[in-house]
C-alpha cells in the first residue's frame, strides 16, 4: 500500500502527540456497513442547505450515499481513554497547496468528513477535523481560515459538536513537525517510516557535519602563511577541475549542476553551477548571461564554470563537496 510522507507524519503525530491508540491511514466508508436511515436524511438536509451556503462545493453530486461513497480520509485516530476522534487530511504540495479550485476542494473535504462523522462515529465524545498543510500562500490560507470559521459556525448554529482547524504555515511547524521531531529519539517503531526517515538523516549530518568541518580546516591549514581561508572562488575551481577531470561525478549530478533550480536550492547561487560549451570557437560569448561574464573563461573539459561566488557561498559548497571526499 502506498503511503505519503506526509501521511505518516500524521500517523505520528497522532499516535504520540494526541494519544491515539487506533489510528489508520487512508480510511474508507464500506458498503457492508449498516447505516441509520435517519442519519443519512439528516445529512442530505445538511448538505443541500451547505450547497447553498457555499456555493454548491459537491459539484454534480447530489446524492448523500454517492458522497460518502467517495469519502477519504487520509489519517484516522482515535483516544479511547478520552472518547476523542480525529480525521486529518494533509496536502503536501513543496510549491503551495496545488489543488485546483483550492478554496473549493478544501470545502468540500471537510464536509464530507463531517457527514461520515454523523453516519459512521456515534458515541465519541469529541470529535475533531483537521486540514494540514505545511505551506499555504497567505491569501490562501486566510481564505481557507474564514471558510472553516465559517463551517464551524454552522455546525454551532445546527448543534452539531464537531471542531474544525487548520494547521499550516508556522502553526504547522510549531504544532506538528516540532514537537514530533523533538519525540523522535524516545520512538523505535519501525512502521513509522516519517520518523524512521529523520533518524536516518540526522545519523547522517554527524557524519556530513564532521566531512566538511574537516574540509573547512584542511583548506584553512594549507593555504598562506597567514592562515587564511583559501578564497571561495579558488575553492571552487580547484574542486570542481579535480571532481570533473576524474570522473567522480554522476551524469544525474552533471545534469543537477545544469540546472538553476537545484544550482538555487543547493547552492543558494542564481546562475546554474556547470553550462555547456556549444561553440567552442567563441568561449567569450558563451560566458555571459543578459550580456554580463557569469562564467570563468577556462573550461574544465567540456563545461564552463559559473564564476558568481561570494563568501556566504563558502557553507553552501562545503556541505555538498563533503559528499565526495
Amino acid at each position: 500500500m502506498k503511503i505519503e510522507i506526509g501521511e505518516s507524519l500524521i500517523y505520528s503525530w497522532l499516535r504520540h502527540s494526541h494519544n491515539c491508540q487506533v489510528c489508520q491511514l487512508n480510511w474508507k466508508t464500506s458498503e457492508k456497513w449498516n447505516i441509520d436511515e435517519s442519519d443519512l436524511t439528516y445529512c442530505q438536509n445538511l448538505m443541500d442547505e451547505l450547497s447553498l451556503l457555499f456555493n454548491n462545493p459537491f459539484k454534480q453530486t447530489k446524492d448523500i450515499n454517492q458522497l460518502l461513497k467517495q469519502c477519504e480520509i487520509d489519517a484516522l485516530g482515535i483516544d479511547t481513554f478520552n472518547s476523542n476522534l480525529f480525521a486529518i487530511d494533509i496536502a503536501f504540495h513543496s510549491g503551495g497547496l496545488g489543488y485546483h479550485n483550492p478554496l473549493e476542494n478544501v470545502t468540500k473535504k471537510i464536509l464530507r468528513t463531517v457527514f461520515a462523522i454523523i453516519v459512521y462515529f456515534k458515541n465519541i465524545q469529541n470529535y475533531n477535523i483537521f486540514f494540514v498543510s505545511p505551506k499555504i500562500s497567505k491569501t490562501l490560507n486566510q481564505n481557507i481560515q474564514y471558510r472553516i470559521d465559517e463551517i464551524n459556525k454552522f455546525l454551532s448554529n445546527n448543534n452539531i459538536k464537531i471542531n474544525i482547524d487548520l494547521y499550516s504555515n508556522e502553526k504547522f511547524s510549531n504544532n506538528i513537525l516540532k514537537p514530533i521531531l523533538s519525540a523522535s529519539n524516545d520512538i523505535s517503531d519501525t512502521s513509522e517510516l516519517f520518523l524512521r526517515s529523520y533518524q536516518l538523516i540526522k545519523l547522517s549530518e554527524k557524519y556530513i557535519t564532521q566531512s566538511a568541518e574537516n574540509l573547512q580546516q584542511k583548506y584553512s591549514v594549507e593555504t598562506s602563511s597567514d592562515n587564511k581561508d583559501i578564497k571561495i572562488g579558488k575553492l571552487v575551481q580547484i574542486e570542481f577541475k579535480n571532481l570533473i577531470e576524474n570522473e567522480k561525478l554522476s551524469i544525474t549530478m552533471i545534469n543537477n549542476l545544469q540546472n538553476s533550480e537545484y544550482s538555487n536550492r543547493i547552492f543558494n547561487m542564481t546562475y546554474p553551477i556547470l553550462k555547456k560549451i556549444v561553440n567552442t570557437l567563441n568561449i567569450n560569448e558563451e560566458r555571459k548571461i543578459n550580456g554580463y561574464d557569469r562564467y570563468y573563461a577556462k573550461p574544465i573539459e567540456s563545461y564552463l564554470l559559473c564564476n558568481n561566488w561570494y563568501e556566504h557561498h563558502r557553507l553552501f559548497f562545503i556541505q555538498w563537496l563533503s559528499n565526495f571526499h
